[in-house]
């Protein structure tokens, strides 16, 4: 059974408004979401902030969440020069403002089971980036609703470039999301039945 993700819910909850200059301010707003472990590869996400930033690319690259890597990530961004690009402002009570103004959505992971953040993207359809992890094209087909790279710092860096750059290739993919059904409410019939099946045994 899936987790629920109601889009009814997330709309409403993304229209709530960010306090937060340095976000507001940015006229390129990429964000990723998720608990700092090896798994979600934030690792990859700073070293790809790198390539991007001496690519001479003015932006700022949220990461919602906290874990055991938050020192390993702090030093990380020291090393890079980072500071004022990749900010960690820990988790967020409702991440979904910020989903709704970001520029990219990107999830770098290393694996993943069924990515709840990719389903609440999709909802706000916004342009997403992931890596190619064993199962992702269970959440996004290629160059159709989101765009797939290899698990590099490079490749994240080469495909968040290619998509600031190309408009026309973002609008294609925002298209096709509004044009699905992300949401499902309806998996709540399952659990229901499953409860009553429980009562009645």
């Amino acid at each position: 059974m899936e987790n629920i993700s109601s889009g009814e819910t997330i709309r409403t909850l993304a229209k709530e408004k960010i306090e937060d200059a340095k976000w507001n301010d940015a006229e390129i707003k990429l964000l990723s979401i998720g608990r700092f472990n090896v798994q979600k590869g934030f690792d990859i996400g700073i070293s790809a902030a790198k390539r991007l930033k001496d690519n001479g690319i003015k932006f700022v690259w949220y990461i919602l969440g906290d874990g055991g890597l938050r020192q390993d990530f702090e030093k990380q961004i020291n090393e890079l020069g980072l500071q004022e690009y990749v900010i960690l402002p820990g988790i967020k009570s409702n991440p979904y403002p910020y989903i709704n103004s970001c520029t990219i959505f990107v999830q770098p992971s290393r694996f993943e089971g069924k990515s709840i953040v990719l389903d609440e993207a999709k909802i706000l359809c916004k342009p997403i980036l992931v890596t190619n992890y064993p199962t992702v094209a269970s959440s996004i087909t290629a160059n159709l609703n989101g765009r797939i790279v290899e698990l590099t710092d490079e490749a994240v860096a080469d495909g968040i470039k290619y998509m600031l750059q190309n408009k026309d290739y973002c609008d294609l993919l925002v298209k096709e999301l509004t044009e699905e059904t992300n949401s499902n409410e309806h998996e709540i019939q399952k659990y229901i039945l499953l409860m009553q099946d429980t009562i009645n045994r």
